[in-house]
Order: structure tokens, then C-alpha cells, then sequence
């Protein structure tokens, strides 16, 4: 049965997948980025960007999981960057607004 997006239950805030750069050494793998997260969570899939070894993405099952780990990192000054992970379009427009809100904030 169809329902309607704006009858279905919001899940804007709801998320499993991470973003996450920063890493202590270029030699970090998929298993020890998965070992970092574990401790959140069943994460159902870890990925180190192949070629620069400067990104990857950690997924988990539950959002809490993610959620707690975002949390957990972004307290800890100088560490590993975690950030809810966007599809490229979103994250564009997101750095469009913050650019065009610094710009009128220097103007001001």
C-alpha cells in the first residue's frame, strides 16, 4: 500500500552511514577502521577509499550506532573527522549554503 511522503514517519534525523577521514597513517585498512566502530555497534560494511587512502565509510545496522559514534568522535579534538554521510548532491548544496551565509556574515 502507498503512503503518501508526507504520512510516512519522519527519518531526516535517522542515519547508519558515516564519513571519516583523518587518519593516523595512510596504512589504515578496512578491518581496522571497522575495529575503531565496532565498539558502537554491528557495522554491516567498512570502506577505505582504495586509491588516496585519505576517506572511507562505516555502516551500521542501527542508527543509534551511528549516531553514538558521531557523537563519540566529534568530542575528541584533533581525531579522526566523522560526519553523517550525504549523497555528492546534498553535500553540494550544503556547502553552497554555508558559503553564502559566511559571505553575508562578512559583510555585515
Amino acid at each position: 500500500m502507498f503512503i503518501p511522503a508526507a504520512e510516512r514517519p519522519q527519518t531526516k534525523d535517522l542515519f547508519t552511514n558515516l564519513f571519516v577521514k583523518n587518519f593516523p597513517t595512510k596504512e589504515t585498512t578496512d578491518e581496522e577502521l571497522k575495529k575503531m566502530f565496532d565498539v558502537f555497534g554491528t557495522v554491516t560494511s567498512c570502506k577505505m577509499d582504495e586509491t588516496s587512502k585519505a576517506f572511507g565509510f562505516v555502516c551500521f545496522e542501527k542508527p543509534e550506532n551511528a549516531k553514538s559514534a558521531l557523537d563519540h568522535f566529534n568530542k575528541i579534538e584533533g581525531g579522526l573527522q566523522v560526519t553523517k554521510a550525504l549523497p555528492k548532491n546534498e553535500r553540494a548544496r550544503q556547502l553552497r549554503l554555508q558559503t553564502l551565509q559566511f559571505m553575508k556574515d562578512l559583510a555585515r
